[in-house]
């Protein structure tokens, strides 16, 4: 009962999280007399915030079913789990502000600085999610009764992945803010194709 309720609040965070997303993205500024094809070009050049709209929800979706995937193997939860959660919905609830940076510097000089922000976010929240696991796998404590052992290190590698992938998408963010931004996508590529692994 108490696993169900901590996964209850943390499927709220994750959809505040998601809802919050929309409200990063800007609209045209309104003038009177304004043209159809003047409206047209203006929403042409927010391009970067549909973009960075798209991408971070269905981060956060892939992150949110992977949430629900470790909760599927937890049998119950202690404090140094709780913790884990929490600091992990803390980032959670962060990834609308590396996201807006993105949407508002892609296209300028500082691209670099702001997408290196967002794999850093990501990086510090994949370290989140080892750690969550971390806490419910260590010595099988919290887990449920008949997980394997290939199970349990099939999900801490597809976890640990993340970590030297991340953190090459921050150093490359300071070369080509496009590359860093496509290895971060092909991370959650990655994630997307492990959900059924990770939740069965």
């Amino acid at each position: 009962m108490e696993a169900a309720k901590v996964e209850s609040f943390s499927d709220g965070v994750f959809a505040v999280a998601m809802t919050l997303l929309v409200y990063q993205v800007v609209t045209p500024r309104f003038v009177e007399g304004k043209s159809n094809s003047e409206l047209l070009n203006e929403l042409a050049k927010l391009w970067p915030y549909y973009l960075s709209l798209f991408i971070s929800f269905f981060t956060i979706l892939i992150m949110w079913i992977n949430h629900h995937g470790i909760f599927r193997l937890v049998d119950r939860i202690d404090s140094r789990f709780m913790f884990a959660n929490g600091f992990l919905l803390f980032l959670v609830i962060l990834v609308p502000y590396p996201t807006l940076l993105v949407s508002q510097f892609l296209l300028t000089p500082s691209a670099n600085v702001a997408c290196a922000v967002y794999a850093g976010v990501f990086l510090i929240i994949n370290i989140a999610y080892n750690w969550l696991w971390f806490s419910a796998s260590h010595n099988r404590k919290l887990l449920i009764a008949n997980i394997t052992d290939k199970k349990i290190k099939s999900v801490t590698r597809n976890y640990l992945t993340g970590i030297p992938i991340y953190s090459i998408a921050f150093a490359v963010a300071f070369i080509n803010a496009y590359v860093s931004l496509t290895i971060c996508m092909l991370l959650w590529v990655f994630w997307a194709t492990r959900i059924k692994l990770n939740s069965e």
